[in-house]
């Protein structure tokens, strides 16, 4: 089904007239941003030092953890649900970079509680120590060992559990980390979905929602509860996709669902392989055809990311990457959440890399050509600089044109 054919209340067609998209450039790489901060300031905040990093970047995706260990200025902690959290980053995003597109990462399929406040407490009622010694709050999920943010849709979810998939037991469902799973096969909670990311974007400062776990498949139901899941789900985010067009992004996590149940993605684990070269050149021709615009990022460094990040496997995956990279897709490193700073390590700064961000592309000279005697593929860029990468040995290269 087109994701325009689609059916939706008046009032839900072209419901983000603030969200924008990210300008595209080849004058360098083209790159993204993707993390977030657990400990922030009691509005959900990056620092000055991160925002230096940050605002280099023309697309930025905010994950779940934002301000989750939020402090005062005294050090206190501060409870902040990650919906305001999110808010408060995006608008100080805007506005130290005005014209960058702001997306904020939620879960499509799970539902994230477990949570403690404060986070430092040793006991509390109807908790245990989790698999890595921390303390798991099972007031609403008995089995759930996966914490994951404050957000309020979780917490209204959990306060219904009607609203909760069952299992062919006719127990609540189980996801990824032991949590509950959004019923899908409930056009309440398709609604409920997609009305939490548009309420997050009527803020006037977030451009669109990321759907994690996009293609993802509940275990112990029935067949037929599967199949009305996994349809209801395909559902959602078209109708979620349809609500935020033309503008508005919802980005998945695979390519196959980009121009089908999603209009853009980010591709976690993004590798130093075909399935990377291929997969873009793909996109790249989907947009063509169809005349849409898929923004699509392309997220080495998680769950590889061990620091210090591999600057020879990210160099491999970027050549790869523009082997294969077409209009409105991004090169994006290292982790999803920030790592304990250290003299090396610290203020985002991971996530730039100057051996190959920043320096002289240009427009591609054409497509990408292959040599399947030899497994490489080649590609020149206006400006002189040229990419190889070898799909059977997994390395790649690129001779910049500032290079002396």
């Amino acid at each position: 089904m087109a994701l325009a054919a689609l059916l939706l209340p008046t009032a839900l067609v072209g419901s983000c007239p603030t969200c924008i998209l990210p300008t595209h450039s080849w004058d360098t790489l083209p790159v993204s941003f993707h993390s977030s901060e657990f400990v922030t300031n009691t509005k959900g905040e990056f620092t000055s030092d991160e925002m230096s990093t940050i605002s280099r970047f023309p697309l930025v995706t905010i994950e779940k953890w934002q301000g989750v260990n939020a402090v005062s200025a005294t050090g206190d902690p501060v409870f902040l649900w990650e919906e305001d959290a999110m808010v408060a980053a995006a608008r100080q995003i805007k506005a130290a970079r005005p014209g960058v597109s702001v997306v904020v990462w939620l879960d499509s399929t799970n539902i994230y509680t477990g949570w403690v406040f404060p986070p430092n407490l040793t006991s509390c009622e109807h908790c245990s120590a989790g698999p890595d010694g921390s303390l798991v709050n099972h007031t609403f999920n008995a089995d759930v060992y996966a914490v994951q943010g404050h957000s309020r849709a979780a917490e209204y979810l959990e306060s219904n559990p009607d609203l909760l998939l069952k299992n062919s037991s006719g127990q609540s469902a189980l996801g990824w980390g032991g949590l509950h799973v959004y019923d899908h096969t409930q056009a309440r909670v398709r609604d409920l979905w997609r009305d939490n990311c548009l309420r997050l974007t009527r803020s006037g400062v977030i451009d669109g929602c990321g759907a994690d776990f996009s293609t993802y498949r509940p275990k112990g139901l029935t067949p037929a509860v599967e199949a009305d899941w996994l349809q209801g789900h395909s559902t959602m985010l078209r109708e979620a996709t349809a609500a935020l067009a033309p503008t508005g992004m919802l980005l998945g996590k695979d390519f196959n669902q980009v121009g089908n149940t999603v209009n853009g993605m980010l591709r976690e684990g993004c590798t130093n392989s075909n399935d990377t070269v291929n997969g873009f050149r793909q996109l790249a021709a989907l947009a063509r055809s169809s005349g849409q615009r898929y923004v699509s990022q392309c997220h080495f460094g998680h769950p590889q990311f061990v620091p210090p990040l591999n600057l020879t496997t990210a160099e491999n995956v970027a050549a790869a990457f523009l082997c294969g990279a077409g209009p409105d897709h991004y090169f994006t490193t290292a982790g999803w959440y920030s790592k304990p700073k250290r003299q090396d390590l610290g203020n985002f700064t991971e996530h730039w890399l100057p051996s190959i961000m920043g320096r002289p592309l240009g427009e591609p000279k054409g497509d990408a050509v292959y040599n399947a005697a030899t497994g490489e593929w080649t590609r020149e860029f206006a400006t002189g600089t040229a990419v190889k990468f070898n799909a059977m040995t997994g390395k790649g290269s690129i001779r910049w044109s500032d290079e002396n």
